[in-house]
């Protein structure tokens, strides 16, 4: 069971990381805990367009409007990184789809 409220759903997704860490017997070394426990982000909205960008980047390989969403992709990515600047994993993201669409 997962006892987080749903809006905090970094701190989800690092409880659902540990439980199947357990579960699976692996051993997760104290610097990859830290990881897993620490939020990319704290922001909700810029987290959310950053999921929707991952979303859009994945569909892009297998869609007829991957251009189309590889810019959505990046529009929302610029959001997510504007509304937090240290969102590192989103700067990450950002960089094959613009690599894509401006090479």
């Amino acid at each position: 069971a997962y006892e987080r409220p749903l809006n905090d759903i970094c701190a989800r997704q690092s409880e659902i990381a540990e439980s199947s860490a357990t579960q699976h017997h692996a051993k997760v070394a104290p610097a990859e805990r830290t990881q897993i426990n620490e939020a990319p982000t704290h922001d909700l909205v810029a987290f959310k367009h950053y999921t929707q960008a991952k979303l859009l980047i994945e569909a892009s390989r297998f869609s007829r409007s991957g251009e189309a969403d590889l810019e959505k992709a990046v529009q929302l990515l610029g959001i997510a990184v504007a509304r937090d600047p240290q969102f590192v994993i989103a700067y990450c993201q950002l960089a094959p789809p613009s690599k894509a669409l401006f090479l």
